[in-house]
């Protein structure tokens, strides 16, 4: 974890210089965009680079990121006293908006330090082991490999081999994973306040923190933080503050077109290989911005050319080298059968009908505000359509049943700050809270289904109530013992309540990975969706057969003093046997 951290560190500092120029040039909110859009592209372009060429992944960061520092610094030294965009006292939305971030890093610093608590388990489900699968095949390839079986998300995986998630032992790959996701969080949160009060009158600093510090709450929610966590959904905290600066591309596009639609362009890269469907979001934003100022734009010359010209360049070999390939390399996977994420359709159209309501009564006189959320909801309605579309016209798919979901918490956020914003000019500000709490609280309260786990709770919460599964902190430690480089084990029959995920983690890590064995990657995941189905029984004699002749030097741990006998009846044993100790106390 602490490797992770100083990476992390680095890669900001080396970001500094110019997020210190690009503030203060374009002011807060568009600058630090286009600061971190930038990052995101460049990331990803070295990481091509190095795939292409004879350099490693890790030489290719240190490179981009000592560039990065001296160029900038450069730049930040001959800029001098630039001119700022001042507004005395936004810092304080800023470190409100950061409330719910330093609550989840709080919570988790807690649970590390409090026997029993979840520290890193909350990671465990669902897409788990594939986010850590795939960081090692970037890592393998130094970079994200081309070809119709490439991953079409590589940006986690790329972030997660770039803070080291790729190296060490299994059990290492999931403190960096965890420490990845927080991160993700920890954004969500920040962009979430600013967007809240982003329509409130200005000169009302105090109001604006206020509406800013509760929002940042809304991704610790049920609704928004813990739902991804039970699918091992990474790309939802990664995504997500991807998608939600554009609405501050949309609202500053008035004072700085041309950086605007440069920030919307490199959003455009960095969401289409974070969750491509989502990238309909921008480049909503871009093409509102180019209709919006085309005089202007179309009489942009030299250096402010360029500035358009590089994203737009980069978009189109990021597209063509990786996103273009591999969707259509996974257009049958797109047709997946929905398993159980919450079909949101009815809120989505109750949140359209608020916005497009508060919209009319409320800003009438205000065309920023208008374009913005025109823009937005223009790429919302895009990326569902064309998910509906990769989904064979299957509205009720997995995949349209995600997007729909994330367009339900993105709007909504969308809707809370247009409530504020209307409501802090007629109510003088009395009701104004009313909207982002009464968020919150539904957020934070909403039963959502999760079939087989302990009931939801929001994600603070999920450290110290057990976990998401039945095992907690226990289940934690067991998928540590089991993914041992030098020890491969099972439970089997072993009375523990997450026997399966644990079972599904040892099986993956023993071989049965990306381009591995499949009856082991079948086993695993028969017997993890029958425990998050609710109905896992415990294990089959017979099954053990595969993970016996195909994993060396196994041990099964099991609770079932008959389990031997009919192993031996089922199975054609290797010699030696495979060890069979029944006494789980013993897996320490």
């Amino acid at each position: 974890m602490i490797a992770a951290c100083l990476i992390v560190a680095g890669l900001g500092l080396a970001a500094a210089p110019w997020a210190i120029v690009a503030v203060r040039r374009l002011g807060g909110r568009l600058g630090a965009t286009l600061v971190f859009a930038s990052a995101l592209t460049v990331l990803l372009l070295a990481s091509m680079i190095s795939g292409a060429a004879p350099v490693s992944l890790a030489a290719a960061m240190v490179t981009v990121a000592l560039l990065s520092i001296t160029s900038g610094t450069a730049v930040l030294v001959r800029s001098g006293r630039t001119r700022r965009s001042r507004r005395p006292g936004r810092w304080l939305e800023w470190v409100a908006a950061g409330l719910g971030g330093v609550a989840w890093l709080v919570a988790l610093g807690v649970a590390s330090a409090v026997p029993g608590a979840v520290r890193v388990g909350w990671v465990l489900a669902g897409d788990g082991f594939n986010n850590i699968e795939l960081a090692r095949l970037l890592a393998d390839a130094d970079g994200p490999f081309t070809g119709p079986d490439l991953n079409p998300a590589p940006l986690p995986a790329l972030l997660l081999a770039v803070l080291g998630g790729a190296a060490g032992t299994t059990g290492d790959a999931v403190v960096v994973l965890a420490v990845l996701w927080s991160l993700g969080i920890v954004a969500t949160c920040l962009v979430t306040g600013l967007l809240a009060c982003t329509f409130i009158d200005p000169v009302r600093l105090r109001l604006r923190a206020l509406v800013a510090g509760v929002a940042s709450l809304l991704p610790l929610t049920v609704l928004v933080g813990t739902l991804p966590m039970y699918w091992g959904f990474l790309n939802a905290a990664l995504v997500a503050p991807i998608v939600i600066v554009t609405v501050f591309v949309l609202t500053d596009a008035a004072r700085h077109p041309r950086a605007a639609l440069a920030a919307a362009l490199l959003l455009i890269t960095s969401a289409l290989v974070a969750w491509a469907p989502l990238a309909a979001v921008p480049a909503a934003a871009a093409v509102a911005i180019a209709m919006r100022f085309r005089v202007l734009l179309g009489a942009t010359r030299g250096v402010g050319m360029l500035a358009v010209l590089v994203p737009l360049v980069a978009l189109g070999v990021v597209s063509v080298s990786v996103v273009v390939p591999a969707i259509f390399g996974s257009l049958p996977g797109f047709a997946a059968d929905g398993i159980g994420f919450p079909a949101l359709w009815a809120p989505l159209a109750v949140v359209a009908a608020g916005i497009a309501v508060v919209l009319l009564l409320g800003y009438r006189a205000h065309p920023d505000v208008r374009w913005s959320v025109t823009g937005w909801g223009a790429g919302v309605i895009a990326a569902i359509a064309g998910t509906v579309v990769l989904a064979a016209g299957d509205p009720s798919g997995y995949y349209p049943v995600k997007i729909v979901w994330f367009s339900v918490v993105g709007s909504g956020v969308v809707l809370v700050a247009l409530l504020v914003g209307w409501l802090s000019r007629t109510s003088g500000g009395r009701l104004t809270l009313l909207p982002v709490l009464a968020a919150v609280g539904l957020a934070a309260l909403l039963p959502v289904a999760a079939p087989g786990a302990s009931p939801l709770r929001p994600a603070p919460a999920v450290l110290f109530s057990g976990g998401l599964w039945w095992g907690g902190a226990e289940t934690e430690r067991l998928v540590a013992i089991v993914t041992r480089d030098d020890a491969p084990a099972l439970l089997w029959r072993s009375g523990e309540p997450d026997e399966a995920l644990v079972d599904m983690w040892a099986l993956l890590d023993a071989g049965g990975g990306f381009g591995g064995d499949k009856d082991l990657r079948l086993l695993a995941f028969d017997g993890y969706r029958a425990l998050r189905a609710g109905h896992w029984q415990g294990g089959d004699a017979g099954a053990l057969c595969r993970p016996i002749e195909r994993i060396d030097g196994l041990v099964v741990y099991t609770a079932d003093p008959g389990l031997a006998a009919e192993v031996e009846a089922a199975c054609d044993l290797p010699d030696p046997p495979v060890r069979l100790i029944p006494d789980t106390s013993q897996l320490r």
